[in-house]
């Protein structure tokens, strides 16, 4: 089953596409995503991005009836996934914008991990533990099976694999997988929890940098800042204290992306249209709600978008 689906508002420049002969589709997606050094390209132009992640399109997708605050959209079957996500990819190609789409959630939420292990319980398997998910070998058979089906399937809209669709930025292979023995990541949350917001803001700046040094010395490969936000839930916070959270997020990235850096885009975590209350979580973002968080995220885009022309200009400079 389709576990989750990230999605990518496009920060590039020169998307051109052609029309599919069978179906009149137009994809104006500009061509895949490569990678050259420690930045993303498209067509051999830099590539830098700003968008936000919407687990929720797939399973809206597949059932035109319900509505945000049903749960029965979680509970819809095998070929209407597939056919709502057919629908958000050709949706999205349409409209010039890149997807990451996760094969498989680290936690029973949609389909996860967990439900493969269960499946194989199920059959007979000796299965124990979650993590049998990496070790049993009719789990793992499982997985491989789910990625194949997806990778081949052919759109029923646009009639285009989607190994071959370039409207698919990435394949996220498993979402937020995580060693569970190792209590760091929980303790450091708990402390950030109870910090003031310019000591979260001061810690955000010195961890993204951290993390763009070892990512353009070591790593040597491009970056991405995913799924960061502020919950207007959290004691202390509210729409000031999250723009500036966002701010501090985006001029990392911007910071990066105009000095050359690896780290080449950000998604915020979540984007949702007013009206879905069922999928509030405190973290939700409504831009017709939100006017201050609106024109922060839509001043990086542009930004963004305005420093692929000028990589172009110089670039053309410098073979002439």
């Amino acid at each position: 089953m389709m576990s989750s689906v990230q999605y990518y508002l496009i920060a590039g420049r020169g998307c051109r596409g052609e029309a599919n002969s069978s179906s009149n589709y137009i994809n104006v997606i500009g061509g895949f995503v490569g990678v050259e050094g420690t930045g993303f390209v498209v067509n051999g132009s830099a590539f830098y991005f700003n968008g936000f992640n919407a687990c929720w399109l797939m399973l809206v997708a597949a059932n035109a009836n319900a509505t945000a605050n049903a749960t029965a959209t979680a509970t819809a079957t095998a070929p209407q996934r597939g056919e709502g996500l057919d629908f958000v990819v050709s949706e999205a190609g349409k409209h010039g914008i890149y997807l990451i789409l996760s094969l498989v959630n680290n936690y029973k939420d949609f389909g996860g991990r967990p439900q493969y292990v269960e499946w194989a319980r199920d059959r007979g398997e000796n299965v124990t533990s979650d993590d049998d998910f990496y070790r049993n070998e009719i789990v793992k058979g499982y997985y491989k099976n789910h990625v194949k089906t997806v990778v081949t399937r052919v759109n029923t809209i646009s009639r285009v694999a989607y190994r071959d669709d370039p409207t698919i930025l990435a394949w996220e292979l498993i979402n937020e997988p995580r060693c569970e023995d190792d209590l760091s990541g929980a303790t450091l949350q708990v402390r950030l929890s109870n910090w003031t917001n310019e000591e979260q803001l001061r810690y955000l700046r010195d961890w993204t940098q951290a993390h763009v040094e070892d990512s353009a010395a070591l790593v040597k490969k491009p970056l991405l800042f995913t799924e960061f936000g502020k919950s207007l839930r959290d004691s202390g916070s509210g729409v000031p204290q999250r723009d500036a959270l966002l701010e501090a997020a985006f001029d990392s990235i911007y910071g990066s992306a105009q000095n050359g850096g690896p780290l080449a885009g950000g998604l915020f975590w979540q984007l949702l249209t007013d009206g879905m209350d069922g999928l509030k979580d405190g973290y939700e973002i409504i831009l017709s709600l939100n006017s201050s968080t609106s024109k922060i995220i839509s001043n990086q885009s542009l930004r963004l978008w305005n420093l692929v022309g000028k990589h172009q200009a110089i670039s053309t400079e410098t073979r002439g």
